[in-house]
């Protein structure tokens, strides 16, 4: 056998070897290292993608104020008020421990109403409560609503008219919006002086000092969204 032809095969295997060795690497391992590199891109992609989740969750700040229809009335009005920055999903609405499914989508900047309908039992305490998609449970600014005999325990709502000095001899009148008196005295006061209306709203106030011009007045009490007195400085 010829020399030079056993070593030309010998140099064809050892080409052949080769060749089939690097088709192994581009058929096994380099996918292999292609899969393993979009596996940590997707991972960092996830990694992001719960970071703004978590700043979006830390963005919410939403206002939630409860307020019966009336003395007595079952139904409730929910005021939910969105102060965050991003627009915020609410998909339930807790009374005490159980909680109705909602679907309400509330821009950053602007309010929704709820409204309610609860079974009145004397002496219960009714804890509303707000949930959103993204986790974040909101309460009531103005507390738990409380049950009383013969309707609800609610705030009592007036106009404080503060006076200048001590005794001073003063004629206070209050109409509602509609110009129904409610309340229409001369009194000496001293330095501040409290008259109870039935309800929020706005009331035009009259307040007239012996031997001075009338200072008039339109107040608004805004509560729930606010305090239930308003305070006049004549």
């Amino acid at each position: 056998m010829s020399t030079t032809g056993t070593s030309f095969r010998r140099g064809t295997s050892t080409i052949l070897g080769t060749l089939i060795f690097i088709g192994i690497m581009f058929t096994a391992v380099i996918p292999m290292l292609l899969v393993m590199r979009q596996a940590d891109t997707l991972h960092e992609m996830r990694k992001h993608e719960l970071g703004i989740l978590d700043q979006e969750k830390a963005m919410e700040n939403l206002c939630l104020y409860v307020c019966p229809e009336g003395p007595s009335s079952p139904t409730v009005e929910v005021t939910i008020v969105n102060n965050g920055e991003v627009l915020a999903h609410v998909i339930k609405i807790w009374i005490n421990d159980t909680s109705s499914s909602v679907d309400v989508d509330i821009p950053s900047m602007s309010e929704e109403v709820l409204v309610l309908e609860l079974d009145l039992v004397e002496g219960m305490e009714y804890d509303i409560r707000a949930t959103t998609d993204r986790g974040n449970m909101f309460l009531s600014e103005n507390g738990i609503l409380h049950c009383e005999e013969g309707g609800w325990d609610l705030e009592e709502f007036s106009i404080k008219i503060h006076a200048a000095g001590f005794f001073i001899h003063v004629q206070v009148r209050i109409e509602d919006e509609y110009g129904e008196e409610i309340f229409d005295e001369w009194d000496m006061i001293g330095a501040g002086y409290q008259v109870i209306v039935p309800q929020p709203g706005k009331y035009w106030v009259k307040v007239t000092r012996w031997g001075d011009p009338s200072h008039t007045e339109i107040v608004d009490i805004l509560w729930p969204l606010g305090d239930p007195w308003v305070d006049v400085y004549p």
